[in-house]
């Protein structure tokens, strides 16, 4: 497969030296894999998802819906559970703050305390049965119990509860005002090189495909919610999912 080739100008041991493990990480992760078609058509996610802001948790459900155009069956899947890469000091995440904390204390960089935060799966089944999976740090390996021929179709459903670190690097909360990004199980890339299954780094960007989205929020009343998409439908019920906080403004973005 072809591949994109880099060229890096020397700098001093200062400065690429800390840097060095971090960037191989995040190349290997993305930007050396080859550009051209995946495997997988784009996806389609229909998500709902519920934030508690008493216990600083997410609890969603997510069906994804794939058809395989690769030139054989799919005998698994692979998604991202890119929250868990907040549960502590031993993440390729973690590991990757700690480097890259040039500006404060390396320890206060990585998850601890309030600071961790994870994302657990409660149920997976794949076209309504259950599939085994195993999570390895920020990446889940499903099972299809019946292999995916070409040109088949499947859907993946999925339930979740997110616990929410206090906020750093993109996901959390800080006092009633949270920033959620990357809190869903999201589907692999299959590309030439085959499943992209890199742990989350603490540096880089994601590696995903396009997709279609069909989210339904719950927040506490008072929220202003800022996401990206096009506003359906907003309806004011008469549950809550917590309380909002006691500091005036409140808002969560979702991306």
């Amino acid at each position: 497969a072809r591949r994109r080739r880099l060229s890096v100008t020397e700098r001093p041991r200062s400065v690429i030296g800390p840097l060095a493990p971090v960037l191989c990480g995040a190349l290997a992760a993305g930007l050396l894999r080859p550009a051209g078609p995946g495997s997988l058509t784009p996806s389609r996610y229909r998500i709902t998802v519920t934030l508690d802001t008493a216990r600083h948790a997410l609890a969603g459900r997510a069906t994804i819906e794939i058809r395989n155009v690769s030139d054989g069956p799919l005998a698994r899947l692979y998604l991202h559970l890119y929250a868990n890469g907040y549960s502590g000091g031993h993440t390729a995440f973690a590991r990757d703050r700690r480097k890259v904390a040039f500006f404060e204390n390396p320890e206060g960089a990585i998850p601890t305390g309030d600071r961790t935060g994870s994302i657990a799966v409660r149920s997976l089944l794949v076209d309504g049965q259950p599939a085994p999976h195993t999570v390895r740090g920020t990446v889940m390996e499903v099972t299809i119990p019946q292999p995916l021929a070409v040109g088949e179709a499947a859907r993946v459903d999925v339930a979740f509860e997110v616990r929410l670190p206090r906020f750093r690097d993109r996901l959390g909360y800080r006092g009633s005002n949270y920033v959620l990004s990357g809190w869903y199980p999201k589907l692999a890339v299959l590309d030439a090189i085959g499943w992209d299954t890199a742990q989350y780094r603490g540096i880089g960007e994601f590696y995903s495909e396009t997709a279609d989205y069909e989210v339904s929020i719950t927040v506490p009343r008072g929220f202003v919610v800022g996401a990206t998409g096009q506003l359906v439908r907003a309806a004011e019920g008469a549950e809550e999912a917590g309380g909002a906080g006691a500091d005036g403004m409140t808002t969560s973005w979702w991306r």
